[in-house]
């Protein structure tokens, strides 16, 4: 309100009507008192809460640094650029290059908040025997095949079922042979993981079977350009010829 102060009163503009400072408010804003309505405007006060929404997931935060260490916790193969300096920079910005206790304590137990009120515990302690998840999705693309053989079953990559399960690594257009890769460090054992198959090179499990090699006239060999690997070791590269099969007589 704008005017002049005069016998008490602060003439109000534009309406020239006179207005008495009846109280002050426990937050100390005046309420006004008007001296020919007798009455008192109703004084809003707005308030701006910052909410940090999750780009790979449904998750939010109403902290920063909460949702830096569920980053870290939930997504780190699959930060971007930008989110990878945020989250490099949350851990380096404290004494000594050591992360602040919340950080730490938020990247070891991260809460997800998501849709419908529900709470999801993301643990990273050890023990995890999960593939290495790849990084920096969408910095690379190339290609190679893949055959796959379980107990004299070739299994077909053409259909729905395996297309586009992956954004790091998958197959798509209905083509079962060729795969694409858009990541950097995608390790066999992470590509044939999100077809539904767990191998450590010696042992194979897919729907429900664990195949052994050895065990029970069972061999398993996975084989990379005709030669031997170790699928969690072993990075795609392009042009790369992939063979899994498991064989029992």
């Amino acid at each position: 309100m704008s005017g002049s102060h005069s016998d008490g009163y602060l003439a109000s503009a534009p309406h020239s009507e006179k207005y008495l400072v009846s109280r002050l408010t426990p937050t100390g804003v005046p309420a006004f008192t008007s001296l020919r309505e007798r009455k008192v405007p109703v004084v809003t006060r707005l308030t701006t809460r910052v909410v940090h929404s999750c780009d790979y997931c449904d998750a939010t935060f109403d902290d920063e640094d909460d949702y830096l260490a569920h980053l870290a916790a939930a997504h780190d193969g699959e930060l971007g650029a930008v989110d990878r300096r945020r989250v490099a920079q949350a851990v380096d910005d404290t004494d000594g290059g050591r992360a602040t206790g919340a950080f730490v304590l938020g990247a070891i137990l991260a809460v997800a908040v998501v849709a419908g009120g529900g709470v999801i515990l993301l643990s990273t302690g050890g023990g995890d025997d999960s593939p290495t998840q790849p990084s920096d999705v969408g910095s690379a693309h190339y290609h190679g095949t893949i055959e796959v053989v379980i107990d004299g079953r070739q299994l077909d990559f053409s259909q729905r079922e395996y297309q586009l399960r992956a954004d790091a690594f998958h197959f798509e257009g209905g083509d079962g042979e060729r795969w694409h890769v858009h990541a950097r460090g995608v390790t066999l054992e992470y590509a044939l993981s999100t077809l539904g198959i767990d191998t450590n090179g010696s042992q194979l499990s897919f729907g429900g079977t664990t195949y052994r090699d050895g065990d029970s006239a069972t061999t398993v060999a996975v084989t990379v350009n005709g030669d031997s690997v170790t699928p969690s070791d072993y990075r795609l590269r392009a042009d790369d010829r992939v063979q899994v099969v498991v064989e029992r007589t």
